[in-house]
This record gives structure tokens, C-alpha cells and sequence, in this order.
């Protein structure tokens, strides 16, 4: 068998003898186990990074074909005699330039490899001309957070780079117009484990002011390691892999799990970003790019909504339009209120269904009729869609229609203002109104506040996100229904 050199970047299963090894070595087995999900019987994959192969290994469990690729010679052969599966291979390959032509695979994995490469928006790109369109593109990283502190850098040597949830998603939103952001970890036990032997190795690097431990070789680097011990006194294998969980809660995250929808469409505004400068201190003050603070108003403005909803009586229906893959649906659900999903994306769709089985979840066009009878709705909750809808009159029209007399719609979108508007116009009016962007619909308070009164709404009250006032990110207005539409004077094509 080829010879290895047992790394925690390159780890053996035979060779593992330290209880901190074999936990991180469970939690890559346990993140393949559960991607096998996104991928289906006849599927043909490509692992590019693949490593010794057992990941790839696993995932052929569940795929037609599996390649297995990475730029390690040792790695590689140590892979093709080691797994010998009849569905799976082994090639050669740099991940920035793969030798196979294009749209060629289902789903590609990349684990723990996009820290590693030195011009990641070329890798992505190259992973996306090799994947079929709406194929699936997973990354799997480590949470930088958990590891690092705030502009600290990498202390693994490997890594050029680490992600924060917030820099993962606005690295690939440049590219992918459908993510779904997860995060693994694992019990309290497991993670004390991975907290210690951080802690133990940022303790050692303190020392090492010079970086002289990037110089030393690796094999004087294990014995080191044999010498000193681990963070545990005995290897203890009793841990399983159903130990860690994997959810949209990614705070304390060990890793991130981010799965991508291969939209051909967002290649136009890739092409913006590929000269992008770097943003200005006046750009991220105001907050004028779109993903500047991404979770923070994500976060804050579901908050907000749940924060009324509870104040509400209970066992109401209510409806969640664009409802992803079913958290805040579930979360609704949670507080004791009749919860209803509904999403443009069919895969969100069947991820929810998966997810929480005994809720409703439907897939629904929004310049369609929403699929519910008139007035079946005591509140609706739509965060953030209504700027990505072009037929206006439709979707402002089915939301007062399903929704009770006296219900509560509450509504957010991107904030656009005088000051904004001006305020883009001089530092990102390109990308802002790319012809291709997903929004398309761009709302100032004002003609948001209007829009819902013309539609028998009643604003009660508004929340402006991000920056100050008149710069704000996003805005929520909480509104009632207190008039039917008079269904004569809608338009046929409308109704």
C-alpha cells in the first residue's frame, strides 16, 4: 500500500490513536453519511479532494459513479488500493483546473478543500462548469469562529483562509442564487474534546512568534505529538458517529455545510464581481452591499416576527411564503400555532418534508394562485420575497385573499431611500441593478407603505434593519388586513 504520513488533514483510520483524531475522524464520516441525502441513486459524482478516499467510499454507497480526485500522488494511490468499489475511481487532479468536460456530474462534494485553495472564486467556478445545471455543489469548512478569534489567521498551516458564516455566504452568493447553510457538532462531551485541543494548540503557537513550527517536518512534528500526548490520556473509541447533529443552527458550528443549487443564471453577476475592489469603509458603513451583515438582519427580522407571533393567541394558522427548508416553519409550530410552508424551490421543498415530516409544506409558483381557500389565514409571514416576484398585483392580491379579516401580514424587503439610492448611485449602482440580479423589485418605505394600504392592508408598524434610519439594510412593516379586495376591479389576468 502507498506510504502516508498520518496528518489531521490526511487522517488513517488505521493509525489513529488519539481520542481528539478519531472524533474529528467521526465527524467527517458522519458529514459524508448525511450528504448521501442530496445525492440520488443515479447520480454520477465527483469528490474533488478526496483525500485517502474514504469519503468517497461512502458517498458510492449511495451514487451511480463516484470519482474521487485530488492533487496528492500518495493520496491517491493509497485510495485505489485501499477502496476498490466497482462505482468508484481515483484520479489525479487540480481542483482549479479538473480534467473532465463540462455539465458532466450530478452533485460534487468538496470537503474541507475550499480553505485550501489560493483563488477560490476560480475554484468555484470551475466546480460549477463541471456540474449539470441545477446539480448539487457541497462544501463542507471549518467554522472560524469556534477556532479563531476575530482577524486572527489560520494557525493550520494548510489553510490560507477560514469562513465565518457571514464570509462563507457572501463568497458563494456571488455565485449561487439557492444555499442552504448548515452546521455540524456534536454533544457537549464531544465538543469539550475539540475545545480543549484547540486551546491546547493556540497555547503552543503563542510561542511561536516566528512560525518556525511551519518549517519543521512532518514527521518530527509526530513525534512531538507521541511525546507530549493529546488532549486525552487514553483512547477512547466508544463515540459514534450518531453523536454529532447536523441543523440549520450553526451558531458553535464545528463545521459549516453549505449546498449549493447550480443556477446557470447567476453567472451574469459573477462577471460583476470578478474585478470587484475591495469594499470601502463608506460602502460597509452605510451598508449598501447586499450581503453586508447577511445573518445579522436575517436573523433580526425573523426575531422580530416570532417575537409577535407570540404575543398572539394560539393554535391561529399561520402561513410562512418562502418558507426555505421548514426551520421557521417548525419554529412556528413550536410556539403552538397550526404552521404552513410554501416555497418556489422544489428541492427546499423535500429537504422540509424530510425534515419535519408532520408539517404542510407545498411547492408554489408566487405568479400563481397560492393553493390555500379564501381567508384560511389568521397571519402570514413573508421575509424577504416580495422583492423577488415581478407580477406586483399577484402576490399582494393572494396574500390580503388568503389571508382572515383582521389577520396580520408581516412583510420585510430590502430598504431603498432617497439618501440609498444616491449613496449607490456613486459606489455600486452596477451591481445593484444587474439586469440578472435576483431582485427585482426595489421598494422605498414609502411605496411599500402605499402597496399595502392599496391592497386592503393597514401598516401598524415598521422596523427599519441595518445602519441608520435613512441607510437601512431592510425594513418589516407589520400590517392588518381591513378590507376585502373587490375581486371586479382586479384584472382578469390576475385573478
Amino acid at each position: 500500500m502507498a506510504k502516508m504520513m498520518q496528518t489531521t488533514e490526511r487522517l488513517i483510520p488505521d493509525r489513529i490513536t488519539k481520542t481528539e483524531d478519531f472524533l474529528i475522524y467521526l465527524r467527517h464520516v458522519a458529514t459524508y453519511e448525511f450528504l448521501k441525502k442530496y445525492i440520488e441513486p443515479g447520480d454520477n459524482c465527483l469528490e474533488i479532494g478526496c483525500g485517502i478516499g474514504f469519503g468517497s467510499d461512502i458517498l458510492a454507497g449511495k451514487a451511480k459513479n463516484v470519482i474521487g480526485m485530488d492533487i496528492d500522488e500518495n493520496a491517491i494511490k493509497y485510495a485505489k488500493k485501499r477502496y476498490r468499489q466497482h462505482n468508484l475511481s481515483f484520479q489525479r487532479a487540480d481542483g482549479s483546473n479538473i480534467k473532465a468536460n463540462s455539465n458532466v456530474f450530478d452533485s460534487c462534494v468538496a470537503s474541507h478543500i475550499i480553505e485550501h485553495v489560493k483563488e477560490e472564486s476560480n475554484f468555484i467556478k470551475e466546480l460549477k462548469r463541471v456540474t449539470k445545471k441545477n446539480g448539487k455543489i457541497i462544501f463542507v469548512t471549518p467554522n472560524r469562529t469556534y477556532r479563531l478569534n476575530p482577524k486572527e489567521k489560520p494557525w493550520n498551516k494548510f489553510h490560507l483562509r477560514e469562513y465565518s458564516a457571514k464570509g462563507l455566504m457572501s463568497e458563494l452568493r456571488k455565485h449561487f442564487s439557492h444555499i442552504t447553510l448548515l452546521g455540524i457538532k456534536g454533544s457537549g462531551e464531544i465538543n469539550n474534546v475539540e475545545y480543549k485541543r484547540i486551546q491546547k494548540i493556540r497555547k503552543l503557537i503563542r510561542f511561536d512568534i516566528f512560525g518556525i513550527r511551519h518549517w519543521v517536518p512532518q514527521w518530527v512534528r509526530n513525534i512531538v505529538k507521541r511525546k507530549l500526548g493529546g488532549v486525552s490520556k487514553f483512547f477512547d473509541d466508544s463515540y459514534l458517529t450518531t453523536d454529532f447533529i447536523i441543523d440549520s443552527e450553526i451558531n458553535n458550528a464545528l463545521d459549516f455545510i453549505a449546498i449549493c443549487e447550480n443556477n446557470k443564471q447567476m453567472n451574469g453577476v459573477i462577471r460583476y464581481y470578478k474585478n470587484q475592489p475591495l469594499r470601502t469603509k463608506w460602502e460597509k458603513w452605510t451598508g449598501l452591499s447586499e450581503y453586508t451583515d447577511g445573518y445579522k438582519i436575517t436573523k433580526a427580522r425573523k426575531n422580530i416576527f416570532l417575537q409577535f407571533l407570540s404575543k398572539q393567541p394560539k393554535n391561529q394558522k399561520v402561513l410562512d411564503v418562502g418558507c426555505y427548508v421548514g426551520d421557521v416553519v417548525n419554529q412556528i409550530s413550536m410556539q403552538g400555532f397550526d404552521a404552513y410552508g410554501i416555497d418556489v424551490v422544489g428541492e427546499n421543498i423535500v429537504e422540509a418534508k424530510k425534515k419535519y415530516p408532520t408539517l404542510t409544506f407545498k411547492k408554489v409558483d408566487l405568479h400563481n394562485a397560492i393553493p390555500f381557500p379564501d381567508n384560511h389565514f389568521d397571519m402570514i409571514w413573508a421575509g424577504d420575497i416580495i422583492e423577488h416576484v415581478h407580477n406586483t398585483i399577484k402576490i399582494f392580491s393572494e396574500l390580503n385573499r388568503v389571508l382572515k379579516p383582521g389577520g396580520h401580514l408581516v412583510c420585510s424587503t430590502p430598504y431603498h431611500g432617497t439618501l440609498k439610492m444616491l449613496a449607490i448611485s456613486l459606489v455600486d449602482i452596477d451591481n445593484h441593478f444587474h439586469p440578472e440580479h435576483p431582485h427585482v423589485r426595489f421598494y422605498t418605505a414609502r411605496n411599500f407603505r402605499k402597496m399595502l394600504r392599496k391592497y386592503g392592508f393597514s401598516v401598524k408598524k415598521e422596523h427599519y434593519l441595518g445602519r441608520m434610519r435613512f441607510l437601512s439594510n431592510n425594513m418589516l412593516f407589520i400590517s392588518k388586513k381591513v378590507r376585502q379586495l373587490d375581486w371586479e376591479k382586479v384584472p382578469d389576468t390576475f385573478r
